[in-house]
C-alpha cells in the first residue's frame, strides 16, 4: 500500500496516512480525529488526584470546620448572650435561680447600658468627628 502511495502528493509533503492515533505534519505539527481530541478533553477535565487524597482533605477540613463551630458555641456564642442580657437588665437563668434561693433582690443595676451608650458616643466621635475644625498643618513650610 505504501509503494502505491509514494508518487501520492500527501507522501510527497511529508504526510502519514491518516489513522486513529492521527497523523503527523513533517514531523512537526500532529493531526488528530476531533473525537481524540475531545476524549483527550475530558480526561484532561477530570481529576487525576485519587480518592485518597480527597477524602483526606475533606476529612480535615471537616475536623477543623467542628472545631471552630464548638469554639463558637462554647465561648463566642455565651458571650454574646451575656451582653444581651446585660443590656436588656436580665441576670442569668442560673444566676437568678441562685437568687431567689437566697431570697435576694432581683433588681439589676443596668450598668451596661450606661456603658453601651457611652461607648457609641465615643465611637462616633472617632469616626464621625465632634463637629470642631482642626488645625491644617502647612506641609511646604515644613519642608523648605
Amino acid at each position: 500500500l505504501m509503494s502505491a502511495l509514494a508518487g501520492t502528493p500527501q507522501m510527497q509533503l511529508g504526510l502519514q496516512l491518516p489513522s486513529t492515533a492521527g497523523a503527523s505534519v513533517g514531523g512537526v505539527m500532529q493531526m488528530r480525529p476531533l473525537a481524540a481530541l475531545l476524549q483527550d478533553q475530558q480526561n484532561a477535565a477530570m481529576p487525576a488526584t485519587p480518592s485518597i487524597v480527597i477524602d483526606s482533605l475533606a476529612g480535615y477540613v471537616r475536623q477543623h470546620w467542628t472545631l471552630a463551630k464548638t469554639a463558637k458555641q462554647q465561648d463566642a456564642e455565651r458571650r454574646i448572650i451575656d451582653a444581651l442580657r446585660a443590656k436588656r437588665g436580665e441576670y442569668d437563668p442560673d444566676k437568678l435561680q441562685k437568687i431567689r434561693q437566697q431570697q435576694g433582690s432581683e433588681i439589676y443595676m443596668m450598668l451596661f447600658a450606661t456603658k453601651a451608650r457611652q461607648l457609641k458616643a465615643l465611637l462616633g466621635d472617632i469616626l464621625l468627628g465632634t463637629g470642631d475644625d482642626l488645625p491644617v498643618h502647612n506641609m511646604t513650610a515644613a519642608i523648605a
